[in-house]
């Protein structure tokens, strides 16, 4: 943001050219990696992937949790109606 602000600054004259700095501007720019490249896109597929991938087992996860509670809830159940036909 703050190079943002400056090169807008620069362009409505408001501050004057300092070409040094435009050049390490420039040279930073030039060192991140290019958003259209191929392997940018493969990397960043393969991270949405990953991420989606852990969404859907923590999703499993879970109803797997909520069916076990169940399960232990009919076992709960069908354990009392049992002891109270053996005992009558």
């Amino acid at each position: 943001d703050v190079i943002r602000r400056y090169l807008r600054a620069v362009a409505n004259k408001q501050v004057p050219t300092d070409h040094a700095l435009l050049r390490q501007i420039k040279s930073l720019c030039s060192r991140l990696p290019a958003l259209d490249s191929t392997g940018f896109r493969e990397e960043f597929l393969q991270e949405q992937n990953n991420a989606l991938l852990i969404t859907y087992i923590s999703t499993i996860t879970k109803g797997i949790g909520a069916a076990n509670e169940v399960v232990d809830k009919f076992n709960v159940a069908f354990d009392k109606h049992s002891r109270r036909r053996g005992i009558f």
